[in-house]
This record gives structure tokens, C-alpha cells and sequence, in this order.
């Protein structure tokens, strides 16, 4: 089985599976949220902050039921092939996460952090990073997406710095 990252392998071969997995939760009524094409330029930085905080929260929310399908559209294509797919893959019998408040938005990109909990959501044991991006392509409505996620610092840090305008 593929890891996200070597840094959680480790962290995980702590958490061993003790418990047996919770009843099924019912799938989730909440879908990222879509600002209006034509009303982009009117959203104020609030609202582009609430956004992002509600894609983090829905995020979360579906790793932890094992909602894989509401994983996958609240991810870009290219991170759900590889480590949203195998976060999400994880997440729920392995380890639990646990959002912090503490998203951040530039132009069309956003970071937001996720404590990993180990032994059913007892115990911190990693950190990662969700690097969103918006897409702004034209004719659609403009939606946050998870386009990354990573322990990297650096790459963490120089998201925001790297980030376009946004969509007009």
C-alpha cells in the first residue's frame, strides 16, 4: 500500500488499527462552494476566506467519514491521482484530522494546516498542509480546490508567494 508521504508512514506505524471502524456515517449534504463567475469581482476577501474555510471543513469532514467521492470533487484531478487520492485512501481507518482555524488566502491560492491524530483521534502524531487553489476558468463557476496536500514547509510557505491575481 502507497503512503501519502515517508514522514506519516512513520508517524502511522504507531496508530496500528486497536479499534474497529465506526458505523457509517450518512454521506455528506455539503459541497465545496462556488462563487458566481460574474460576481467574482465583487467577493470581498471575507467571503473568499469563508470559502476556503468551509472546502477545509468539508475536507476534513470527508476524510474522517471515508466519504472518498466528496474527497475526490473537492480535490483537482492531478492531487486526487496521487496524494488526495492516498490521503483519502487512509484517512478514517488509519488516522483521523483534524482542521485548524488558520486557513489563509492570496489571489486564487489558499493554505490551510491538518493535525494528523493517531490511536481513533487520541493522539497528534503529523502535520499536513492543504495547498487550494481556485479555479478560475472562464464560463464556470469559480470553486476552491484542494490542489496539494504536503508536510513540505517551504513548499507550504512559498504557495501563497507564488500565488496569481485573482480571477477576473
Amino acid at each position: 500500500m502507497r503512503l501519502l508521504v515517508p514522514a506519516i508512514a512513520l508517524a502511522l506505524a504507531a496508530c496500528g488499527e486497536k479499534q474497529p471502524p465506526p458505523a457509517p456515517a450518512a454521506p455528506l449534504a455539503i459541497t465545496p462552494m462556488p462563487v458566481a463567475a460574474s460576481a467574482a469581482a465583487s467577493v470581498s476577501p471575507a467571503q473568499e476566506h469563508d470559502a476556503v474555510t468551509l472546502l477545509v471543513n468539508v475536507y476534513e469532514r470527508s476524510l474522517n467519514e471515508g466519504d472518498a467521492a466528496t474527497a475526490e470533487t473537492s480535490s483537482t484531478k492531478e492531487c486526487w491521482a496521487k496524494e488526495c487520492g492516498s490521503l483519502s485512501s487512509q484517512a478514517k481507518r488509519k488516522f483521523k484530522v483534524k482542521s485548524k482555524d488558520d486557513a489563509e488566502v492570496r489571489g486564487t491560492h489558499a493554505r490551510a494546516t491538518m493535525d494528523v491524530l493517531c490511536d481513533g483521534g487520541a493522539r497528534p502524531c503529523d502535520r499536513v498542509y492543504l495547498l487550494v487553489v481556485k479555479d478560475c476558468a472562464p464560463n464556470a463557476p469559480q470553486t476552491w480546490m484542494v490542489a496539494d496536500v504536503t508536510e513540505d514547509e517551504k513548499k507550504r510557505a512559498a504557495w501563497l508567494d507564488s500565488a496569481p491575481e485573482p480571477c477576473r
